[in-house]
């Protein structure tokens, strides 16, 4: 039981991080509309939650149809 607290403190504390001046600009889903002059790459991290919480099959599904592409470059 103290073991899946300390993952989900973990996985908590994960999401609350730090948000960059790129983070700013919301991530896209599978079909989502990107904005123009900003690299989208996968996020390990919503895929690596999506393969731990695959059970659920909510968390997966919200994954790939909202969250699957982050920003990681914004041309100025």
């Amino acid at each position: 039981m103290n073991y899946l607290i300390k993952i989900i403190l973990i996985t908590a504390a994960l999401l609350a991080g730090c948000r960059s001046e790129v983070n700013k600009i919301p991530c896209v889903g599978l079909n989502g509309k990107k904005q123009a002059g900003v690299e989208y790459e996968y996020s390990t991290l919503n895929i690596v939650l999506g393969i731990i919480f695959v059970e659920t099959i909510i968390v997966p599904v919200v994954v790939v149809l909202d969250r699957l592409e982050c920003p990681v470059w914004v041309e100025k």
